[in-house]
């Protein structure tokens, strides 16, 4: 069955997301400190679970 309301909302929520996206540079994420690079490989242990 198919929802137009659902659908809807769903493309509603994906909008404001977009709007709030910061494009993010391979030069940026390289020089990302040691603490945000021990929480990225740490919860990566995870992202099957979650």
């Amino acid at each position: 069955m198919r929802s137009t309301a659902l659908a809807r909302q769903m493309e509603a929520v994906f909008e404001r997301d977009a709007r709030d996206c910061v494009e993010l540079e391979h030069a940026t994420w390289i020089k990302r400190g040691a603490w945000h690079r021990f929480k990225d490989q740490t919860l990566y242990l995870f992202s099957q679970q979650l």
